[in-house]
């Protein structure tokens, strides 16, 4: 399927507040019985101001998309360590990535 093929894209934003980083958003996913997570990964060239996360895919009993296979994507961290990230970074293969700027209220 052509689908299968061609990236996985996410949609997210991510926010820093009072302690506490929140990544959410949307990706495409590859089944109907799924759920997305973002799990830390490590970076060849690390910067204390990016944090990267690859998009992972668990299989489910349940459905958790919508009929366009567009489904939901939350990480939430309690950590004084992601202070003073600006950017997460989301592989969602091993070569293309989407960095979303963090936001602070």
């Amino acid at each position: 399927m052509a689908a299968e093929s061609s990236p996985i894209p996410f949609a997210g934003r991510a926010v820093y507040r009072g302690g506490t980083l929140r990544v959410e958003g949307r990706a495409r996913y590859p089944n109907d019985f799924s759920t997305a997570t973002l799990e830390p990964r490590p970076e060849q060239s690390p910067t204390p101001s990016r944090k990267a996360f690859s998009l992972v895919f668990h299989r489910d009993k349940e459905p958790f998309c919508d009929v366009d296979l567009i489904g939901p994507v939350v990480f939430r961290v309690q950590s004084a360590d992601f202070a003073a990230i600006e950017v997460i970074r989301v592989y969602v293969t091993p070569d293309r990535y989407e960095d979303i700027c963090v936001e602070r209220w």
